[in-house]
């Protein structure tokens, strides 16, 4: 879960009822970051995050017991994307954002 306004972060487990479970970890982020999904990849779960002013992502490494992990890459994207989800198409992950353009050119 995220606080956008207080830039904080934390990590619930989720039980087998499908009830909240315990905080496993939390933390904090130097900006907002407004967009999110989960991916996986050769089975690691990342999270993807992207801040929609700044225009600025990461992708971040999510551990085995609910910690957070390395960053693995960041940048900062030409447009903002105000939603995202990931897929697998044949154990490939991709993401798809569609893009929104804050400034006309025409």
């Amino acid at each position: 879960m995220y606080n956008t306004k207080e830039k904080t972060w934390w990590i619930n487990e989720i039980l087998d009822d499908g009830t909240m479970g315990e905080e496993t970890s939390r933390g904090s982020l130097k900006s907002s970051f407004h967009v999110s999904t989960p991916f996986q990849i050769f089975g690691k779960t990342y999270y993807y995050a992207h801040n929609l002013q700044t225009r600025h992502w990461f992708i971040q490494e999510l551990h085995y017991g609910g910690k957070m992990g390395p960053k693995a890459t960041n940048g900062t994207w030409t447009n903002s994307y105000p939603m995202v989800f990931s897929a697998n198409v044949k154990n490939k992950p991709y993401i798809f954002a569609p893009c929104y353009i804050s400034k006309r050119t025409n």
